[in-house]
């Protein structure tokens, strides 16, 4: 947004002429097709930027493809922060990748749409929609298909809610993101299978040029999407470096590897695919030899078993801070699920690329599309049966960046400890599991000691009263789907130990203030002077006597009530020059 020709310069045209690029297809809601495009031009004059593009669905139109080129009047809006504390930050996200505005249209404002040369991506996108396409012919079922797509094409659209779910609390949510996992995977498999060249003069060479090539050509089937390319970037320099036959760490490799990823796109720093797929591969380059040293197998079963076990450990211990961090959860059976999944993955992923090739083809034989379908159901099975385990599941953690940067310190001491027990080492190891302690104890210290928030909801009422690390969340009706999301997010957020629930009372005190709430009813107490008013169930209460009457101190409107009611509310107390606060406008209401 720094450069002269972005288009934030622009923002105060009124609807221009606005010209842009799709760039990639992102999962559609219920009404709306979403994209990320870049501008290309402003009223005719060139500019640049990326932005996020969402288009309603019509029945009578076809989603758009990667390289549309789109011109269409329209304005940039910003993109909705949340309305309650703690509740993911889509926007912040955004923005970490370059993104700060979106443009909302619909298919019949397009001024003009074609299709220009394809690019590379482009080709990777339609190519890889041919495949699934193919795909859906056979007799695969749709709740398989969506795995398969997902495992072996990383297209993770057609996974639904309750799948993506299993698979997280299994601690397998690894499989569905085609990244690092898959390409280490597959570039260990090519590894084996083209070692014959070795015996031939510069088979080194040759392998390592098939190998690079065989990568390039998967990265191609998945779509060119930025996690696999990042992660066959990644192999393709450990390819490389093999070749050399020069005497390097792998760890200086992956460095390499790292920063000239960084240097095409700084912002990649701030993927957490990226963070995880680099922190996965350091943790087995440094943990995992150490581990597997603490036993030697005696024949091959045991010997795979040990080292999928050693390679899952050793990937977890590096991942868990930042798993935790990010989505304040940790799967108890990951190891049980993963030194069973694992060693199945590379024969998986083989089987499902030779199944979309020979589908591609017109060539797959039914028998071979129903036993991988069935391969993947029985995946499915074991994955949901884990899920079910709720006891192995830990959820709502509480993990604050200060704990994941110490969590890490601690890591990196005891792993130099754990190569060589010297004194220095020994005092960096409990100067780390100081300062965990001091950051924990910081945490309790500096706990809200006391908060009340009003929680915008549609059509409901929530309030949550924090003290120190218990809350009380007052409601009035029964948790819904979507209320049960923001109860857990503010219980993580909000380092609450203990939490009650109760039925909303008309009146209450906080803070030595009296809080009243008004229903649709709009029945009060007489007598009552200088409350904090919360106006709910859009009430039948005539605003100006009881204004007049009661004198409030404040008047907050929450999102069970019609927005036309809200916008008359806000006129009256504008008037009568009484603070207003609707949560459609502004969101929570947070009194500390």
């Amino acid at each position: 947004m720094f450069q002269a020709k972005h288009y934030t310069h622009l923002l105060d045209s009124t609807r221009p002429l606005i010209q842009l690029q799709i760039k990639e297809v992102l999962k559609p809601d219920l009404y709306n097709n979403k994209y990320t495009a870049v501008i290309e031009a402003l009223n005719g004059h060139k500019h640049t930027g990326r932005v996020l593009v969402s288009f309603t669905k019509d029945s009578l139109e076809n989603p758009l493809k990667i390289d549309a080129r789109v011109l269409l009047k329209g304005s940039f809006t910003t993109i909705a922060s949340p309305k309650n504390p703690y509740q993911f930050n889509y926007a912040r996200y955004l923005k970490k990748q370059g993104i700060y505005h979106q443009i909302k249209s619909a298919p019949s404002e397009i001024l003009n749409l074609r299709y220009p040369k394809h690019s590379m991506r482009g080709y990777a996108e339609r190519f890889r929609n041919y495949c699934i396409k193919k795909l859906e012919q056979t007799s695969i079922t749709q709740k398989e298909l969506a795995i398969i797509q997902a495992l072996v094409l990383g297209q993770k659209r057609a996974v639904d809610t309750q799948q993506y779910k299993e698979y997280a609390a299994a601690g397998a949510i690894h499989i569905l993101a085609v990244s690092g996992l898959h390409v280490g995977v597959l570039y260990a498999i090519l590894l084996v299978l083209f070692s014959p060249l070795l015996r031939v003069q510069k088979g080194e060479i040759i392998r390592s040029m098939c190998i690079i090539s065989c990568l390039w050509g998967y990265a191609l089937l998945t779509g060119l999407s930025p996690s696999v390319c990042r992660a066959v970037t990644m192999f393709s320099f450990f390819a490389i470096a093999q070749t050399l036959r020069r005497k390097t760490s792998t760890i200086n490799t992956l460095s390499l590897s790292f920063l000239i990823l960084l240097i095409f796109n700084p912002l990649f720093l701030f993927h957490v695919g990226f963070q995880l797929s680099y922190l996965a591969v350091l943790a087995i380059l440094t943990i995992h030899p150490k581990l597997s040293k603490y036993y030697i197998p005696g024949n091959k079963v045991t010997s795979v078993v040990w080292n999928t076990a050693t390679v899952t450990l050793a990937a977890q211990i590096g991942l868990a801070p930042l798993s935790i961090y990010y989505f304040h959860q940790f799967p108890g059976l990951f190891f049980i699920t993963n030194i069973l999944v694992l060693p199945l993955l590379g024969g998986i992923l083989s089987m499902g690329i030779l199944v979309i090739v020979l589908a591609c083809f017109s060539i797959l034989p039914e028998s071979l599309a129903h036993f991988y379908g069935n391969t993947i159901g029985l995946l499915n099975n074991f994955i949901a049966w884990v899920a079910r385990q709720d006891a192995f599941l830990f959820q709502e953690i509480s993990f604050s960046g200060a704990l994941l940067l110490a969590s890490y310190f601690f890591l990196f001491s005891s792993l130099i400890l754990w190569g060589k027990w010297h004194i220095k080492h020994i005092t960096r190891w409990l100067c780390s599991c100081v300062l965990i302690l001091l950051v924990l104890l910081a945490a309790h210290w500096n706990n809200t000691p006391s908060q009340l928030i009003v929680i915008h909801k549609s059509k409901q009422t929530m309030l949550a009263i924090k003290q120190g690390q218990s809350s009380i969340l007052l409601m009035t009706d029964s948790v819904s789907k979507t209320m049960s999301n923001i109860i857990s997010d503010y219980k993580t957020g909000s380092n609450s130990r203990n939490i009650s629930e109760e039925e909303i009372p008309h009146i209450f005190k906080y803070k030595d203030t009296i809080v009243l709430i008004l229903d649709k009813l709009g029945v009060f107490p007489k007598g009552l002077k200088n409350p904090v008013v919360l106006l709910t169930q859009s009430t039948q209460v005539h605003l100006e006597r009881f204004i007049d009457s009661v004198q409030p101190i404040g008047i907050i409107a929450d999102g069970s009530n019609y927005k036309s009611y809200v916008a008359r509310w806000k006129e009256t107390c504008r008037q009568k020059k009484i603070p207003f606060h609707s949560t459609y406008e502004k969101g929570a209401y947070i009194w500390e």
